[in-house]
């Protein structure tokens, strides 16, 4: 500790001086001593400001970035009326540690303080300021505290805009300083998030409301009824996962785009303004997204993006359920899917917004498990991996980088999409909690659970330090030596024993990030195509048709088929398809990638003959054969199964060959060869039959849960060698 400045300042000790703001970590400790005479110079001879500066000197050394820091107390000094009294007021503990990692940890909010220095370090005085996480009704109350009475849209600019960034400054620095783990930092963030839109909502709605009256129309009774409004947070604000420069990803949605509104009286008592519900409530919607959007001379509140919206830029802006509801049932993508996994209604009418939420389920979570979405998955990762190889070049991307937390988020959304439909408890809008739901049942081990979480959570705080910078939405590892020091002691990383904290940094980056794309590797990576054995030629050559039919029949029964032409039949309905069925290019390009691995499972199988015709029939049975084809060629351990199954049980084969909506039993291996006590087997039937509405229901469910308890238990005999049902 410096015990006074004027050691610091005295020229006769230039070089030991050097040495002393080095050893606190300044990197250019020249232009830090003549920071420190103008702060001498600002303190004033003798005054309490000055005493206070050898102590704040050392809390500025422990800041990320200490000429930073010092640099701009300097600039704040300069800026304030009474430079004495403020450094006075930072001779107490607690505001200059909290100063000095602000001005240390972002220049973007060091600049803010830059603007009332003074009513600044008095905010930043209060002992309970970072006591406690603020939520979303807290923040709200405290804003519309801010908004007088019938304020204009203008005025509502400047409020938020001010309200955001002080939020923000308590936000950051509770996060800096170690008071809040991450899920609270992202909590908090999107809460600020909610409140800002919420208020802008409100107001959007007085302003346009004043002008043209409420919006109405007639239902198909004859009834009038107001249409309402809702803003639906997607992404990571749906999630409450948002970033420090994060975008915020909106949609709107109205109950009815039918109607006019009221209109307002005029002057001389004729009605004025009335336009139609959808143009009211377009209206609504841009000048939501102006009140957080629009840059103004106070900044932004956040980005705003709404391109998830059906038909993304070139749909409308706001619209209505049944337009929503036509929309994914005829149009909706996968990718769309996952989007609205985390979908949360955050503004305007609660029951509208879970009216949303509840239209759009069925289309997010299909009731068996969906094929079709498994072939888009898979183009998905291909697109995944197309952008990690552009982003190489530019440098190391922790968001779509090799490991990073795209592939984590992607991960948690596959098997949310595959197995949401049945399975309720894995339908959770944040990423760890999936995760964690995910590794509940037996999807991933636990210890790839453990690894994925620990990952996710140091590469969030990752994102969020790097951010802190300038408030600009990078996801890029600076690629300066000095900056990226900052940025390590940013993260709490700090040097020693021969090791810089910035190779303590990517030392731990590496690690994580490895983790992770071993095991996205191992759950997703879709096996090579091409390189085939001798024998796997000769059948692609004979499914092809490219073989003499009496060379076929030898090779066939040469293989091991007691009935060749049967087994020739089933392999060319698997390749081509009954006669007339359409099929389509991508089935059959899979299928002979398939064939080659798929023969050699079935004749090690205890009746190949069999067990081929029934996976014909089953493939038959399924209908979507490409996504099936898809389902066998990334999993073959699944296709493993349907052999033993077909293989050695005819009852079974049958049962699921007639409800092929049984196969997501299969396909979940995992759990499938596990023996189940009464108590798992008690809470499982529970869970699915919770979301029963009837009697009805009920038996329906429980049937469903018998048969495939059925399946399980006879295959996992078969498997296990137990003995053929």
């Amino acid at each position: 500790m410096i015990t006074a400045l004027q050691e610091i300042l005295d020229p006769s000790r230039v070089e030991r001086s050097r040495s002393v703001l080095t050893d606190l970590g300044f990197d250019n400790p020249d232009l830090a001593l003549k920071n420190l005479a103008h702060l001498a110079g600002h303190a004033g001879q003798g005054g309490a400001g000055l005493a206070s500066l050898p102590a704040l000197l050392d809390d500025i050394g422990a800041s990320a970035d200490p000429d930073q820091a010092l640099n701009y107390l300097e600039r704040m000094a300069a800026v304030s009326p009474e430079p004495s009294g403020l450094l006075s007021r930072l001779s107490d503990a607690v505001p200059a540690r909290r100063v000095s990692a602000l001005l240390g940890g972002s220049s973007f909010l060091a600049g803010s303080l830059l603007e009332d220095p003074d009513e600044w370090i008095e905010w930043l005085s209060r002992r309970d300021l970072l006591d406690h996480a603020r939520d979303v009704l807290t923040m709200l109350a405290d804003l519309y505290s801010r908004i007088p009475q019938g304020a204009s849209v203008e005025s509502v600019h400047s409020v938020l805009r001010r309200f955001h960034r002080r939020e923000m400054v308590r936000i950051a620095l509770r996060d800096l300083l170690g008071a809040a783990p991450l899920p609270e930092t992202a909590g908090e963030i999107s809460a600020l998030a909610e409140a800002c839109v919420r208020a802008a909502c409100r107001t959007a709605w007085d302003f346009h409301s004043a002008r043209h009256g409420t919006p109405r129309f007639q239902d198909d009774s004859g009834a009038w009824r107001i249409s309402r409004f809702a803003v639906i947070g997607m992404g990571k604000l749906g999630g409450k996962e948002l970033n420090v420069s994060s975008d915020i990803d909106l949609i709107f949605v109205c109950s009815s785009e039918r109607g006019d509104t009221t209109g307002v009286a005029g002057p001389d008592g004729d009605v004025l303004g009335r336009i139609g519900n959808h143009l009211f409530f377009t209206r609504m919607a841009e000048t939501i997204i102006r009140l957080i959007g629009a840059p103004t001379e106070d900044g932004m509140v956040f980005r705003t993006d709404t391109r998830l919206r059906p038909e993304g830029e070139k749909g409308d802006l706001v619209s209505s359920l049944r337009s929503y509801e036509i929309y994914y049932e005829s149009w909706g993508k996968t990718w769309e899917r996952a989007a609205l996994i985390k979908a949360r209604p955050i503004a305007g009418d609660e029951s509208l917004g879970e009216e949303f939420l509840a239209l759009v389920r069925p289309f997010v979570y299909r009731k068996y498990l969906d094929f079709g979405a498994i072939t888009e998955i898979r183009d998905m990762k291909f697109k995944i991996d197309q952008s990690l190889a552009a982003r190489r070049a530019a440098g190391i991307n922790i968001k779509l980088g090799t490991g990073g937390i795209r592939e984590i988020e992607f991960l948690a959304q596959t098997f949310q999409l595959i197995y949401g439909g049945r399975d309720h408890s894995i339908r959770e809008r944040s990423t760890v909690p999936a995760l964690r739901a995910i590794a509940r049942r037996g999807m991933i081990s636990p210890d790839e659970r453990d690894a994925l979480v620990s990952a996710y959570y140091f590469l969030r705080s990752l994102e969020h330090r790097i951010q802190f910078a300038q408030f600009r939405q990078t996801h890029d590892l600076p690629t300066g030596d000095r900056d990226l020091r900052v940025l390590a002691r940013r993260m709490g990383y700090r040097d020693g024993d021969g090791v810089s904290a910035a190779e303590r940094l990517m030392d731990d980056y590496r690690r994580h990030t490895k983790t992770v794309r071993t095991i996205f590797d191992h759950l997703l990576t879709l096996p090579p195509e091409g390189e085939t054995e001798d024998l796997a030629s000769e059948i692609l050559h004979l499914v092809r048709g490219e073989m003499p039919k009496e060379e076929a029949l030898d090779l066939l029964g040469r293989l091991g088929f007691t009935d060749p032409p049967a087994a020739l039949r089933n392999l060319r309905l698997l390749t081509e398809g009954p006669p007339l069925a359409h099929y389509t290019p991508g089935a059959r390009r899979l299928i002979l990638q398939i064939l080659p691995e798929a023969l050699p499972v079935v004749l090690r199988s205890a009746d190949p003959d069999s067990a081929l015709a029934r996976l014909e029939a089953f493939t038959e049975a399924m209908g979507a054969r490409e996504s099936f084809y898809s389902v066998l060629r990334s999993h073959p351990k699944t296709l493993e199964l349907l052999v033993t199954l077909f293989a050695g049980s005819a009852y079974l084969a049958q049962r699921l060959i007639a409800q092929p909506e049984l196969f997501d039993l299969v396909f979940l291996e995992a759990d499938l060869l596990s023996p189940k006590d009464p108590l798992r087997l008690q809470r499982e039937l529970a869970s699915l039959l919770a979301p029963a509405q009837s009697a009805e229901d009920q038996a329906r469910l429980l049937r469903r849960f018998v048969r495939e308890e059925e399946i399980r238990i006879g295959l996992r005999d078969l498997v296990l060698g137990v003995g053929t049902l």
